[in-house]
């Protein structure tokens, strides 16, 4: 069963009395006439209630969190070390000493950094880089001396957050390490590799030298590049033909497309949304007619005084008044809503309802 919190505060007579003010009730007559005023208010309160119920159990939890949330640890220990560890880039301190003129004390700003690598550590991770590339680098070639596949250049050193950025002949080699095999001479080629290593302050260049063995044959290769070049001799000698003949020695046919849905789905999507945009146009519909009576009412109780004062009867007055103003509609005048509800009270006066129920 769902709970409407603000309905719950609302019967406490304390609430009710402070929400449901004279001037409060008064500014619902104006903006729902045709409701009671209590009821429209009393529906705006139980929401507002309700939010600002919420608000206050948010506003209880981050007082909990606040009041039980532990300061970060100091960076200072041991009263004059900062551990590295404890700052990201800067750290801010709070320094005190003693001068001829006095104790002093001001607050400092320092870049710290991360912490360098010495020089035991350097040549670990020399070693440990350059081995791991050597393990890595032949990708499934059986070595660097007879490579024919794609090597392996890798993106990154486990256990490191080394930036690899790599060099190579890109006539013999492409960017992701594939064998360019069409460039490669019949002899093979030699060929270097070369990696620029950076870590912190670990900045070193790695080369290694490779034999790309030439390509072995391949017959399946050969002969689709002979009907690749057949087929293009045929178009070109059959420039001025309106029907191209085709060698006779190939097999053609076209790519199979995929049937496309996407206007099927746009459709669905269309039939989903459109409730969405009627029910958003009926709200802003709602919206423009209280406020087009709100901006009508005081000329529409004008009209009406005035022809009370020359003497004429309510019904003969707004008998008059929706009459003038169907003629004007008629004409092609714009809709007002203050005098449609008159014309319903027209018709319900003329229907046998009393001027006053009416």
């Amino acid at each position: 069963m769902k709970i409407n919190i603000g309905r719950l505060f609302l019967k406490n007579k304390l609430i009710r009395r402070a929400v449901m003010r004279e001037s409060s009730l008064e500014h619902m007559r104006l903006m729902e006439p045709r409701a009671r005023p209590e009821e429209v208010l009393a529906g705006i309160w139980e929401k507002r209630l309700g939010i600002i119920f919420v608000l206050l159990i948010f506003a209880v939890f981050m007082f909990i969190y606040c009041y039980t949330d532990e300061p970060d640890e100091s960076v200072i220990t041991d009263g004059r070390y900062i551990e590295r560890d404890a700052v990201d880039d800067a750290v801010e301190l709070m320094v005190s000493g003693e001068s001829d003129a006095g104790s002093w004390e001001k607050k400092f700003e320092f870049e710290v950094g991360e912490r360098e690598f010495n020089i035991e550590e350097i040549n670990k991770i020399d070693i440990h880089i350059d081995e791991y590339i050597k393990r890595s680098l032949p990708g499934d070639n059986k070595s660097l001396l007879h490579v024919s596949k794609r090597v392996n250049m890798v993106s990154s050193v486990p256990d490191t957050d080394a930036k690899l950025d790599w060099y190579y002949d890109d006539d013999l080699i492409g960017e992701n390490g594939n064998i360019k095999v069409s460039h490669v001479p019949d002899g093979g080629a030699d060929t270097e590799i070369m990696v620029d290593v950076k870590w912190k302050n670990f900045k070193k260049s790695y080369h290694y030298s490779l034999h790309i063995d030439p390509a072995k044959p391949d017959p399946i290769r050969d002969a689709e590049k002979e009907a690749k070049k057949e087929i293009k001799k045929a178009i070109s000698d059959q420039a001025d033909a309106e029907r191209i003949e085709l060698p006779d020695s190939y097999v053609y046919a076209e790519e199979q497309k995929e049937k496309d849905y996407m206007p099927f789905i746009l459709s669905l999507l269309v039939v989903v949304l459109l409730p969405l945009v009627w029910r958003s146009g009926g709200k802003k519909q709602i919206d423009e007619r209280r406020d087009q009576m709100i901006r009508d009412h005081p000329g529409f109780v004008n009209k009406v005084m005035l022809l009370l004062g020359a003497g004429l009867s309510l019904k003969l007055a707004i008998e008059r008044i929706s009459g003038e103003y169907e003629r004007e509609l008629s004409e092609g005048g714009k809709k007002h809503y203050v005098y449609e509800e008159l014309c319903v009270t027209m018709q319900e006066i003329r229907d046998g309802v009393s001027e006053m129920k009416a």
